[in-house]
C-alpha cells in the first residue's frame, strides 16, 4: 500500500514544503500511520503555480507514487537478499558455546 512517507517523498520532489508528521493517523484508516502536511499556498497565493489547487496536488503526487513504490520495494528485496547472505554468519556467530568437558560434582 501507500505509505506516508512515499507521499512525502513525492510531495518533496514537486518542490513543495511539506511535513511528514509519524505518530499521526487518520480516524477512518487508523491502520496507516502517518500524515503529511503541505504549503500549498503562501499568503493567499498558490506556491507553485503549475499545482495551484489540492485536487492538482493530488494528482502529481498520485503520478509519482508508482516510481516511487517501485524503487522502495527495490531497496527492500535488496536488503533482504543481503540479510539472507548474512544469515548463515548471523547463525553461527550466534551460536551458543557449550562446555563438551565432563563436570566435576560438587560435594
Amino acid at each position: 500500500g501507500v505509505l506516508a512517507v512515499h507521499i512525502a517523498k513525492a510531495v518533496s520532489m514537486l518542490r513543495f514544503r511539506g511535513v511528514f508528521e509519524q505518530g499521526k493517523r487518520h480516524p477512518a484508516d487508523y491502520g496507516r500511520i502517518g500524515r503529511v502536511r503541505v504549503e500549498l499556498k503562501r499568503n493567499g497565493q498558490p506556491v507553485n503555480r503549475s499545482i495551484p489547487s489540492r485536487r492538482e496536488l493530488h494528482r502529481e503526487i498520485a503520478r509519482l507514487l508508482p516510481g516511487i513504490h517501485a524503487e522502495h520495494q527495490a531497496v527492500v528485496a535488496e536488503a533482504e537478499a543481503q540479510h539472507q547472505d548474512l544469515q548463515p554468519e548471523l547463525e553461527k556467530a550466534s551460536m551458543p558455546t557449550r562446555d563438551k568437558g565432563k563436570r566435576k560434582k560438587k560435594r
